[in-house]
């Protein structure tokens, strides 16, 4: 398939959407876009080429903020389409026709990362194959990656069947900056509370809705950062 010493390949998002839009899912539905995944890599890497390239001390105050603010989201994205990829790479044993015997091994030999990272990519390609709306947020570029890995970690202490609807209660809260605030203090107020209360300020927070999701754990400040 690949020799070390060729470019990595994976998804790549061109033009990337800002917060809160969808991501493409599938071909792209304009004109200038790329039409294959190779495209959309050769697009990739020349904008992020010109970026690391820019006089960035010539930049005024607000187009270094889009930058950084458009970098975030863009590292979101990358996160979903890797971990999507890899999940199928993995699942269809593709490493094996470069004679590895894992999908870590190969990403270690093919894009010369450490153990640690390839481990942690798949690591994220499990995580977001049982986290859809987590998925769904980052591919939309309005969740950053470090959230997404804190959302996670929190619907997983919960109980397989509670997961699906606290990922979503939990993206929308934390992507919803003009109820930040609000989710600040319900954070506060919950981290030393004993985690067999029920979820229904959150649930509240954002749906309006009452719905109880009870932890089984019995101890422990689990909405502490």
């Amino acid at each position: 398939m690949c020799d070390p010493g060729q470019p990595a390949v994976g998804p790549a998002a061109a033009g990337f959407p800002a917060a809160g839009q969808p991501a493409s899912a599938g071909q792209p539905a304009g004109p200038g876009l790329p039409a294959s995944t190779g495209e959309a890599l050769a697009v990739l890497e020349g904008a992020l080429s010109f970026l690391a390239a820019a006089d960035a001390g010539a930049l005024t105050a607000g187009e270094q903020a889009d930058v950084l603010r458009g970098l975030e989201r863009a590292e979101s994205v990358r996160t979903a389409a890797r971990s999507s990829v890899l999940a199928a790479f993995t699942a269809g044993r593709g490493f094996e026709a470069d004679g590895q015997g894992s999908a870590q091994a190969w990403l270690r030999w093919q894009t010369r990362v450490t153990g640690a990272a390839a481990a942690a990519a798949a690591g994220w390609a499990r995580r977001l194959a049982g986290h859809p709306a987590v998925r769904a947020a980052l591919a939309a570029g309005g969740l950053s990656s470090s959230w997404a890995r804190q959302v996670c970690d929190w619907s997983d202490l919960l109980p397989a069947a509670a997961r699906g609807d606290a990922d979503v209660i939990l993206v929308a809260a934390v992507a919803g900056a003009r109820r930040w605030r609000t989710w600040g203090r319900w954070r506060r107020r919950y981290a030393a509370a004993p985690l067999s209360r029920t979820m229904t300020g959150m649930t509240g927070l954002v749906t309006g809705r009452s719905v109880s999701v009870r932890r089984s754990a019995a101890r422990g400040a689990w909405m502490g950062i």
